[in-house]
Parts: structure tokens; C-alpha cells; sequence
């Protein structure tokens, strides 16, 4: 990959121990700073570990790069980058897939509150959760894209640690299973109300133009079809019919070249399966198949639930749901995940190998054996 190759260079340029402070000096550093970030940032969105730039190794100083008044945009998103490096040796390395759940929940706690420590330094104006501002001046566009780019790298580790408490919290944590499920929600429906300030132009990058966009999208999908009754799905309904009108504008903004209808649809069969299980009709995949509808001009349309058999007698009626709270959302998670059961979980924890005391590398527990004429045989070239 590119940010692969770049970062590679610039450890080879020695850019990442680049400390003077002359203007070549700080454009090597700003270079470095850039190319860390995307590189940090690749790396998590992969699901893999940072093997070229080693954050213990760098002793680079983050230059002053002032916009918007007093925000040092490169210390923002450095730091931001430093948190997903934690995140992913502390949470989804292989050595951390063999920590307990108290550990596990614990590491999570640190990056949350890493987290919101980040978050709490941003001006008010670039927090998440603040609306985005159109402003007047020529740096209205820039400025709400640094906004957007903040909000949703701020949301994107929020899912991450949300999902990762779903898979490793046990059920009698109630309390925080449903923090969790609370925070994936807010944080869904935040990045889909964000999608009507996102600049539908080449220039903007797919990860804000489609990657968090669909993150989002299928999020909300799931807690409507896990909670068909529950009083919030009407919400979430409204919020995929936002996801829908976002895709299909970026349909039309890029002349068809990305099938954002397709991903509409997904509003559709939301809302055709919560209008079966109130007519009382349980759908299954004998009830309902999909197929692609041939549209007026002869093109193929969009795959849309399409009803091929009806049973004669009818289903019982699904009960009225009763006033609940956001403790009885279902999230299900598919992954057959226990932090416990190392059996299902093969692995060695290669950072404990040296002073682990249940490891005797001593002499006398190692039983050596040569054979020397067995090897004069086969490799000394004897005549």
C-alpha cells in the first residue's frame, strides 16, 4: 500500500528522530506527523498491527500548525492516531485476545477515558456532539470538513469499544451491556445526522464519503430487526430513511458509478419487516425471498422482498409491547466469542516469554542430545 511505502521511507530518511528547528527541519517533521497519522489510521481500519513506525522509536516534535484560530490540527489528530495505536495493541492484538474479562473491560475503560480526554480538548466549536456550523468566510469548506473529520473519528473508536464490550461482557453485566448498546445507538444515529454536511466531491475521502456512512447504516439495521416492538425502532426507521437519502444522493453526485440505491433498500425491508410483525405475520425465509425488480426502462432494479407463499392459517398475533427502556434492546453479536475458553482460542503470549516464572529454561530441565557420528555421516564431506 502507499501509506505502507511512505512510512517505510520516512523511518529510512531517519524523519521520525528529525529534531531541529529550522523550516526544513519543520516541513520533515510536519511530514513525518502526516504520514504517521494515516498510517495509524490505515492500520486500525485494517485490523492490524502498526509494523512500521514503532511509537516507542520516535522522538520527532509535533509542529505548531495553527488553523482556525489556536487548534493545532496535527497535535488533534496525532493524538487521536496515538489512541488507536493503544487501542489495538491493548484490544485486538492476539496478545490481548488472552486477557480475562476484567482485564478486557479495564483496557477498555483506559481507552474510553483517553477517549473523552481527547475529546475534552477540542474547542467547542470541533466537539463531537456540537452542531456543524456554516460559516460565511472562504474557510467555510475546510472548516467543516476538519469538523466532520473530527466528529467521526471520535464516533468511529466510540462503535469500536462498544462492540467490543458487547462481545466480551458477560450477561449479568446488565448495566453495562446496556451503556454499551446505548452508546452504539447515539453514536449510529450521530454519524447518519452528520451525513448532510459530508461534500460529495472526489476529493473527500471514502472513509467519511462511504466507510462510516455504511458502518452506521448497518448498525441501525440490526436494532430494528432485533427490536421489532421496541418503542425507539420508529426512530431508527427514520434514521435509515436519512441513510437511504444520503446514498442515493451519492448515486447521483457521482453519475452512477456507486450503487447507492442499492444500500437504500435497506430502509425498505427495515420498514416492510416491522409492518409484517404488526400485521401479526411472522416473516421467514419461506414467506418472503428477494429477487431483482426490472424496472420501467429495462434496467435492473434494486433486490426487493417480493411475497411467494401465505400460509392459510394465520400466524398469532405478536403481543403489544409495553413502554420499555433502552435495557431491553437486543444487539446480537454472531461471533462465538468467550475470553475464557483459551481451548477455542489457540495462542502464546510471546511478551511474557522472558521472566514468566512457570518457564524453567534451566539445564537441568532440558535434556540435549548430539550424535556426532550420525552427523559426520551425513553432512562432513568425507572422502
Amino acid at each position: 500500500m502507499l501509506v505502507t511505502e511512505a512510512a517505510r521511507i520516512a523511518i529510512a530518511m531517519d524523519l521520525h528522530q528529525c529534531i531541529g528547528s529550522d523550516v526544513r527541519d519543520v516541513e520533515m517533521q510536519r511530514t513525518f506527523w502526516t504520514i504517521y497519522v494515516l498510517e495509524k489510521e490505515f492500520c486500525f481500519l485494517a485490523g492490524r498491527a502498526s509494523k512500521t513506525i514503532a511509537d516507542y522509536d520516535i522522538g520527532c516534535p509535533v509542529p505548531n500548525t495553527l488553523v482556525f484560530g489556536n487548534l493545532n490540527w496535527t497535535l488533534l489528530f496525532v493524538r487521536h492516531s496515538r489512541i488507536l495505536s493503544k487501542a489495538y495493541e491493548v484490544l485486538f492484538s492476539v496478545s490481548a485476545t488472552l486477557n480475562s474479562t476484567a482485564a478486557y473491560l479495564k483496557n477498555i475503560d483506559d481507552i474510553r477515558t483517553d477517549l473523552d480526554d481527547w475529546k475534552d480538548s477540542l474547542p467547542p466549536e470541533f466537539r463531537p456532539g456540537s452542531p456543524v456550523r456554516q460559516r460565511d468566510s472562504d474557510l467555510a469548506a475546510p472548516s467543516r470538513f476538519l469538523c466532520l473529520k473530527i466528529q467521526y473519528a471520535y464516533y468511529h473508536v466510540l462503535i469500536a469499544l462498544s462492540r467490543l464490550t458487547l462481545h466480551v461482557c458477560r450477561a449479568e453485566c446488565t448495566e453495562r451491556l446496556a451503556a454499551s448498546k446505548l452508546e452504539l445507538l447515539h453514536s449510529a444515529r450521530s454519524i447518519v445526522h452528520l451525513t448532510e454536511n459530508i461534500d460529495l466531491s472526489p476529493s473527500t475521502s471514502t472513509w467519511i464519503l462511504g466507510y462510516i456512512p455504511l458502518s452506521a447504516l448497518f448498525i441501525l439495521f440490526d436494532f430494528v430487526i432485533h427490536n421489532p416492538t421496541h418503542p425507539e425502532t420508529r426512530k431508527n426507521i427514520a434514521f435509515l430513511d436519512i441513510a437511504a437519502g444520503y446514498f442515493t444522493r451519492l448515486e447521483f453526485a457521482s453519475e452512477g458509478s456507486i450503487q447507492g440505491t442499492l444500500l437504500a433498500e435497506f430502509a425498505y425491508i427495515a420498514r416492510q419487516y416491522i409492518q409484517d410483525c404488526q400485521d401479526g405475520k411472522q416473516p421467514n425465509s419461506q414467506d418472503i425471498s428477494y429477487s431483482v425488480l426490472d424496472t420501467s426502462d429495462g434496467t435492473s432494479g434494486a433486490s426487493m422482498p417480493i411475497q411467494q407463499s401465505v400460509s392459510t392459517s394465520s400466524p398469532p398475533k405478536l403481543p403489544t409491547p409495553e413502554p420499555s427502556s433502552y435495557d431491553s434492546l437486543q444487539y446480537e453479536c454472531n461471533d462465538d466469542w468467550n475470553t475464557n475458553n483459551l481451548e477455542a482460542q489457540p495462542g502464546f503470549d510471546i511478551m511474557h516469554l522472558f521472566g514468566n516464572g512457570n518457564i524453567d529454561m534451566s539445564a537441568s530441565e532440558l535434556t540435549l542430545s548430539f550424535d556426532s557420528a550420525l552427523y559426520e555421516s551425513q553432512y562432513l564431506p568425507w572422502e
